[in-house]
């Protein structure tokens, strides 16, 4: 079945091949902002309301760094988390190492939250995750000073 041909503005569409309008429905006014308007499928209507406050973004939550680690205090919960494992199994070395490290990044994404001006969330969690990390190294650290000298 062919199609006649529609000229518009110089360029040539077959019926199949003009895009169809939007489906009826609220959306932002054309004309003015901190509305929406009601379109009706064929053109837009007197109908307005005033348009839903839109919650504040956070810029980082599509960061390259948010994929692998996640948002928010999770670090800081990680930190916290291996820093007991390292209290509770003072002579395996690599909780105490994942403890401090997860509590790093936990306390340097708080400082750039809050130089962004959002919470710094995580943050006690982090720093209670470096101090049992770095506590659960003493016993390990004193343990290799005492057999380095018995040699």
């Amino acid at each position: 079945m062919a199609h006649s041909p529609v000229r518009l503005a110089a360029v040539t569409f077959t019926q199949q091949q003009i895009p169809s309008a939007p489906a009826p429905g609220w959306y932002p006014d054309p004309v003015s902002s901190g509305i929406v308007r009601w379109w009706s499928g064929q053109g837009w209507t007197e109908h307005t309301a005033p348009a839903a406050p839109q919650a504040p973004v956070d810029d980082d939550r599509w960061s390259s760094v948010n994929l692998v680690i996640p948002r928010g205090s999770s670090l800081g919960t990680r930190a916290l988390v291996w820093g007991i494992v390292a209290i509770v199994i003072p002579v395996v070395v690599l909780p105490a190492i994942l403890a401090i490290a997860f509590g790093a990044g936990g306390l340097a994404r708080s400082r750039d939250r809050r130089r962004r001006g959002l919470s710094d969330e995580g943050r006690g969690k982090a720093i209670a995750g470096l101090a049992l990390g770095g506590a659960s190294l003493i016993p390990i650290v004193i343990a290799v000073v005492v057999l380095l000298s018995l040699r």
